[in-house]
């Protein structure tokens, strides 16, 4: 849902899909250098999850994650 209102507020999205590999995230992150990289998680699994992803996106470099 984000996805489709951000552009409304003129944000720039780019929707990478529902289930996409951590490495092909960070390996995105590393090649676009988004300003903010949003996450969403409908279970405890996959808050969990998010947190793991957490950790590794911010050894990139300081891009603001929410999660």
């Amino acid at each position: 849902m984000m996805a489709f209102l951000l552009p409304s507020e003129r944000f720039l999205v780019e929707f990478l899909g529902t289930d996409i590999p951590l490495d092909d995230l960070v390996y995105n992150a590393c090649y676009e250098i988004p300003d903010l990289i949003v996450l969403t998680a409908t279970t405890r699994t996959a808050e969990l999850e998010l947190e793991l992803m957490q950790e590794k996106l911010n050894q990139l470099r300081n891009v603001p994650f929410f999660g």
